[in-house]
């Protein structure tokens, strides 16, 4: 996973990654948030960490997918910084390019838990058992 082209990029993002757990997202209303999750894709059978987190400031987050292989980032979701950081290979190296935005279903006014909503439709996360948060 460290070579990617862009289509591969598209293909691993709209692929459905499975939860490899049943899981319970319980998101405070105010303060630190940190949550990780294994995730497979269903077809590729690659292996992702999903990671949420919240600092002490409500209105600056992170969600990311990143590569357990690796710890590159396929997604990456930033708010306060107001990106999106998708998984390049510019030929020789690969960065997390950040796009602002626009085109992109998430806004820099949505709050964490719409965000997440938001970011687990993005990019194809499938749940096992029940999904225990209020906007989920």
């Amino acid at each position: 996973m460290d070579k990617l082209f862009s289509d591969e990029v598209l293909t691993l993002i709209d692929e459905i990654k499975n939860c490899l757990s049943a899981i319970q997202l319980q998101l405070p209303l105010i303060g630190k948030y940190k949550k990780e999750l294994q995730l497979k894709g269903a077809d590729s059978q690659v292996e992702y960490i999903f990671h949420a987190y919240r600092g002490r400031i409500d209105n600056k987050y992170s969600l990311h997918l990143r590569f357990k292989e690796n710890n590159i980032h396929l997604v990456r979701l930033c708010i306060n910084g107001n990106y999106i950081h998708l998984y390049r290979f510019n030929g020789q190296n690969v960065e997390a390019y950040a796009y602002p935005l626009i085109d992109f279903p998430f806004d820099e006014h949505d709050n964490l838990n719409d965000a997440l909503n938001k970011f687990i439709n993005y990019v194809h996360i499938s749940f096992k058992g029940s999904v225990n948060n209020e906007g989920i």
